[in-house]
């Protein structure tokens, strides 16, 4: 059955309204949960002079950290919005990576399957780096797999391209 552009415009409008509602349902629900390991980002954040001068942790999401922490007052909140943030990047880029190559319902699919992941969930909202890994490593599949005739006049930048998307999530 095929259905029009705008009905699949209507369509991808309400999963992307519904799956928010959902990221509040499930910051309502773990917000409260004390942060572990997250709560000291932001020292390292603080601490840590130029890019990879992180420490102990990852240098990219240290450095996210860093930036995040000028726009917000409260440390807890800072990393509890960057987690959230990189947890609606994921499903966007699976969803629309799902749709480029296979199609609407396995993208529809896809958006199901991504928006009730609990796990997911729970940690979009613990400050955790995992989402935004997870969210570069979607990103690293969705550009590796677009076809070299898509690329146009970038096609000889996708090697770099491909490298420091793939260097973000390492």
């Amino acid at each position: 059955m095929r259905y029009g552009r705008s009905a699949e415009i209507i369509a991808w409008a309400a999963a992307f309204f519904a799956y928010l509602i959902l990221l509040g349902g499930y910051w309502r629900a773990f917000s409260g949960v004390a942060l572990t390991d997250p709560a000291g980002y932001p020292v390292l954040a603080r601490e840590s002079r130029f890019f990879y001068d992180s420490g102990a942790r990852e240098p990219l999401y240290i450095f996210l950290v860093k930036l995040v922490l000028g726009f917000f007052a409260d440390d807890n909140i800072a990393l509890r919005m960057l987690s959230l943030f990189w947890t609606f990047a994921a499903f966007i880029i699976l969803v629309a990576g799902a749709r480029l190559y296979f199609g609407f319902w396995t993208a529809a699919g896809a958006a199901l399957a991504a928006a009730f992941n609990g796990i997911a969930g729970y940690y979009s909202c613990q400050g955790y780096n995992m989402t935004a890994y997870s969210c570069m490593i979607f990103l690293f599949f969705l550009l590796w797999i677009f076809p070299d005739d898509k690329w146009g006049g970038l096609a000889k930048i996708r090697p770099w391209v491909l490298g420091l998307v793939a260097g973000a999530a390492a």
